[in-house]
């Protein structure tokens, strides 16, 4: 029964301390935080998600590791949820790695507009051999969106929609030039 007692008098030192120095901190201005709710949709479900400004965040990390105790972290700020808390604190100390910079460099060897050619293995890797697309973006330089695209046109309109008036050289297409079909015909017969 002592020991009871112990537990919640500890309890309400610890609380009280939390208290304190969160009024100290709210008055100080250092804890004002924007908390915004963004309507979002995840695997056909709607969700409410609540995001938090870093000063929360911190406030929050700063009262657990004063308590010690995730739940009355919760309690004394009616603010997170728990599985936001143990994310914060899994992530605490860990910082972003930058985003590579993306390379817009026009060259021969990696054109902004690439052939058909180009296209079509993509396409090929990724949707008949079952490549990662991933990696297949990755080893061609070019994004997982534009390989998406390319088999948007192409599902649409086939090799031909793949092409554009970027990729073909003035004087590559000549009028005429290609036997007519039943002339290929006759020559497959003989």
């Amino acid at each position: 029964m002592a020991d009871a007692k112990t537990e919640k008098q500890k309890i309400k030192e610890i609380t009280d301390k939390l208290e304190e120095g969160l009024k100290e901190l709210f008055e100080s201005g250092k804890g004002l935080g924007v908390r915004t709710k963004n309507w979002t949709s995840t695997d056909s479900e709607r969700s409410w998600i609540t995001m938090y400004s870093q000063d929360k965040i911190n406030i929050a990390l700063q009262v657990y590791h004063q308590c010690g105790s995730v739940t009355n972290t919760i309690r004394v700020l009616g603010y997170p949820t728990r599985r936001a808390l143990y994310t914060w604190i899994e992530n605490e100390g860990i910082q972003k790695t930058p985003r590579k910079a993306l390379d817009n460099t026009n060259t021969a060897t990696h054109p902004r507009n690439p052939p058909v050619e180009v296209k079509m293995d993509a396409i090929h890797r990724c949707f008949e051999l079952g490549e990662s697309i991933k990696y297949v973006s990755e080893e061609i330089g070019y994004s997982r969106a534009s390989i998406y695209a390319w088999r948007k046109k192409y599902l649409q309109g086939g090799t031909v929609a793949l092409m554009n008036d970027k990729n073909i050289k003035p004087g590559t297409l000549v009028e005429g030039t290609q036997d007519s079909p039943d002339a290929e015909m006759r020559h497959l017969l003989a």
